[in-house]
């Protein structure tokens, strides 16, 4: 039996949704956790779709959806946007799937709307905890980020990805000079062993600094390069 499948694209208070709709009959919203789409639920057959109509939706900063600024994200713009993706296709009595985040959201949903849920399949949800705290502390390099020179030196790297070898490594190297002079002023005659702990640390922390723009294999390559070019000192 064939299954009605469509796909398509509607804005939810400025925000580009992608969603798809499958079977017919009881509507069920699937919704996904963080760091994850609509794709999660594509090869999950969890209901007869001869008797349920799927819909899904991949939720903003997710897939193929708008990535709106760091403060949108909170748990009352998500539960908002779900309820409005409900109303939008004229949802009543559903059935509420939700994975992680997505439980959140649908428990709040269901507390929020009443009147719009029936019942609800939670898998592994969020219940506790600040939600999205991890966000916080990065909501001031948010400008930095989408700043015109950063968005420029990514151009680059995705038009001549070979760069980022070379980069990574003069990047070490100036680390290496950076800790060395102190080290053998202060304490010359443990400079060696200190010296490759913090040397060690220290590309681990180029590493998470250079990764987004670099790439995580390249940083690490680099810093091998660095690390065998020390042992040879």
């Amino acid at each position: 039996m064939d299954i009605p499948k469509s796909t398509g694209l509607v804005t939810i208070n400025g925000l580009a949704i992608n969603y798809t709709i499958t079977g017919h009959g009881r509507p069920v919203v699937l919704v996904h956790g963080h760091a994850s789409s609509q794709e999660l639920w594509a090869k999950v057959n969890l209901l007869n779709s001869g008797k349920y109509c799927r819909y899904t939706l991949d939720l903003p900063g997710h897939g193929a959806a708008d990535k709106p600024p760091l403060e949108w994200f909170t748990l009352e713009n998500y539960t908002a946007l779900l309820d409005l993706f409900c109303r939008h296709f004229g949802l009543k009595d559903i059935l509420l799937v939700g994975h992680s985040m997505g439980g959140l959201l649908s428990l709040n949903l269901a507390l929020t709307r009443p009147e719009l849920v029936a019942s609800m399949i939670l898998i592994a949800p969020v219940v506790e905890g600040s939600f999205l705290a991890y966000l916080d502390p990065w909501l001031g390099l948010e400008k930095f980020v989408h700043h015109p020179l950063t968005e420029r030196l990514l151009q680059i790297y995705n038009a001549y990805p070979w760069l980022a070898a070379p980069v990574a490594l003069v990047l070490f190297i100036l680390l290496v000079h950076a800790i060395r002079a102190p080290q053998e002023m202060f304490a010359p005659a443990a400079a060696q062993p200190v010296r490759g702990s913090i040397l060690a640390m220290g590309a681990l922390l180029v590493g998470d600094f250079a990764a987004p723009l670099l790439g995580t294999a390249v940083v690490v390559l680099s810093a091998g390069i660095g690390s065998a070019w020390l042992a040879r000192r």
